[in-house]
């Protein structure tokens, strides 16, 4: 079964970032007002505990493999990656493989 969850970039980036730092969720100021929350049970409110401000919560995504796209890549496991890059970076650094 395939089980689709609905996120932003924005909270998937900042979801896989907690995966990368080994934490276990994300903290940020997106989803207000966007009503993600009502289809999505994982995105949570938190109230920062020194401002008070309500921030948005998800869980970190720490995945056992993560694809990316290269340009190129050699049998030796080195990998080039030109251009924008998006959230790649935080993708690998936060998966197992």
């Amino acid at each position: 079964t395939i089980e689709v969850e609905e996120h932003s970039h924005a909270g998937m980036a900042n979801a896989y970032e907690a995966g990368a730092a080994g934490l276990p969720c994300a903290v940020f100021r997106g989803y207000r007002g966007a009503g993600l929350a009502s289809v999505n049970p994982n995105i949570k409110s938190i109230t920062c505990p020194f401002t008070g401000e309500v921030l948005a919560a998800v869980p970190a995504i720490q995945p056992d493999v993560t694809f990316i796209h290269a340009q190129k890549a050699d049998r030796k496991g080195n990998v080039l990656v030109e251009g924008i890059i998006g959230i790649q970076k935080e993708a690998v650094l936060a998966a197992d493989r």
